[in-house]
């Protein structure tokens, strides 16, 4: 994807045990679809291991981007109640941490500070910064 999106810099090691606590880490085999195109999200997704492909119905299901370990998959949806514009689909087995959307919501409400990215619009440049945050949460 050409926009990848930009979230633990400005979280605390608090906000980031919090997601710890809160989330699941969980494997999906390759072929599983984790994100299914113009469906509801209840979750935000991390992706800390693997590859997914991203694609889109009006284009035949064709691939437009791939998915690595760091980046947030679900913001657009959690920021701007927007479905999905695309499918996204494991090529390999990934370890995924989702964040159940009401817990998250309920987090952010809660402290206003938590995630200054979402809250300020600024969502392109929202990115779970590098591989040794991922290999941190796994």
């Amino acid at each position: 994807m050409s926009k990848v999106l930009v979230i633990l810099g400005e979280l605390s090691d608090r906000d980031i045990d919090w997601m710890l606590a809160n989330g699941t880490r969980t494997r999906i085999s390759a072929g599983t679809k984790l994100i299914a195109e113009g469906k509801p999200l209840d979750a935000l997704y991390i992706i800390l291991d693997g590859t997914l492909s991203v694609s889109v119905a009006a284009l035949g299901g064709k691939e437009i981007g791939k998915i690595l370990c760091g980046e947030v998959l679900g913001e657009m949806s959690f920021v701007d109640a927007r479905l999905p514009s695309a499918s996204v689909t494991a090529i390999e087995e990934c370890l995924i941490l989702s964040i159940p959307r009401r817990l998250l919501a309920e987090k952010i409400g809660t402290r206003r500070a938590v995630f200054p990215a979402i809250l300020s619009g600024n969502y392109e440049v929202f990115v779970f910064p590098t591989a040794g945050y991922c290999q941190a949460l796994r």
